[in-house]
């Protein structure tokens, strides 16, 4: 080759990386594998990944918004994680899986900006998510709405509330989502902005660490709250049907609240007696001091139907959802 054609060909080579920082656009025709560091894909308004395509990213990356209102809609599959270091960036971009998605994996991953995972309302979604060290920052969110499949949350972060509703419809009339949050926990790791999780088939809470003004546990098919901190102003296990706490159980909590709603509708008969097993309430070690500064149950509602059984209070935090104090 020439000296004349050579010239160019290495200047290109030579400006790639640059061009890469500064972006290009998200490959979504194809499958594609980006095992490159410090690539920028840029996302400009609403796009979709196909059903027929994968797209995956083992590198540290980011992705990019291009203005308002960047959607990047999942049908295919998307694998996110940096495998050899540092973090996969999503800037000023709504990630929504829909109808038929493949599946959704997101490994050491930051969103940040306007926006974050959610589902649009009128979309049918029953898929796999997988989130691991996924930190939700500043204003970017989680709010899913989901009418199957699994959602794992493992180590992860978010400064906003997480909300995950489990949904039904006149084809589907119970949910069939299970739902597992563990570990969400430690100096980078708690659910700041509370958790909120509603008509979800089957729910794992385990070892999480929930701040924010509220958190809420409504009608959950089966649910075990287990070893978590709860530093939430108001936490919430709400049910809208009688006798339904007999699939909740609740143990080894710290409950750092200030008020504790236990509720369901009454029976007209006993209210059914829910256990918490080896809590802590706040350095409250009498059940009066307890049910007089924060638990709120049939014991202070006649029109509630459920009447919580303390057993085992525990004098000191147990830790097991991160330092109480």
């Amino acid at each position: 080759m020439s000296t004349r054609l050579l010239r160019p060909l290495v200047l290109l080579l030579a400006a790639a990386p640059a061009l890469a920082q500064r972006g290009v656009p998200i490959p979504l025709e194809k499958d594609s594998t980006n095992r490159d560091d410090n690539v920028t894909w840029i996302v400009e308004g609403r796009q979709r990944l196909p059903s027929h395509v994968a797209l995956k990213s083992l590198r540290a990356c980011t992705i990019q918004g291009a203005g308002a209102g960047a959607v990047l809609e999942v049908e295919g599959e998307l694998d996110l994680r940096a495998a050899t270091g540092g973090t996969i960036v999503i800037d000023g971009v709504w990630v929504e899986p829909v109808e038929r998605c493949k599946g959704l994996t997101l490994l050491n991953v930051r969103f940040r900006g306007d926006g974050g995972l959610r589902t649009a309302e009128e979309i049918m979604v029953d898929a796999e998510l997988t989130l691991s060290d996924t930190n939700f920052e500043g204003k970017a969110r989680l709010d899913l709405g989901l009418f199957g499949g699994k959602l794992l949350m493992m180590g992860c972060a978010s400064d906003e509330p997480v909300t995950v509703r489990g949904l039904t419809n006149d084809k589907q009339k119970r949910n069939g989502l299970v739902l597992q949050v563990d570990s969400c926990s430690g100096r980078d790791r708690a659910l700041r902005g509370g958790l909120v999780i509603e008509g979800v088939k089957e729910v794992l809470v385990r070892n999480c660490d929930l701040g924010g003004e509220a958190s809420r546990l409504v009608d959950s098919g089966k649910l075990e709250f287990f070893g978590n901190l709860v530093r939430s102003r108001r936490m919430e296990f709400r049910y809208s049907t009688t006798k339904s706490f007999k699939s909740a159980k609740i143990s080894a909590v710290d409950f750092r609240c200030g008020e504790l709603l236990l509720t369901q509708p009454p029976t007209g008969s006993d209210p059914e007696k829910v256990r918490l097993v080896q809590c802590w309430f706040d350095d409250h070690l009498e059940e009066e001091a307890i049910r007089q500064h924060m638990l709120r149950d049939a014991a202070s509602d006649p029109d509630n139907g459920a009447l919580a059984n303390l057993v085992k209070i525990q004098p000191a935090p147990l830790g097991l959802g991160g330092k109480a104090r």
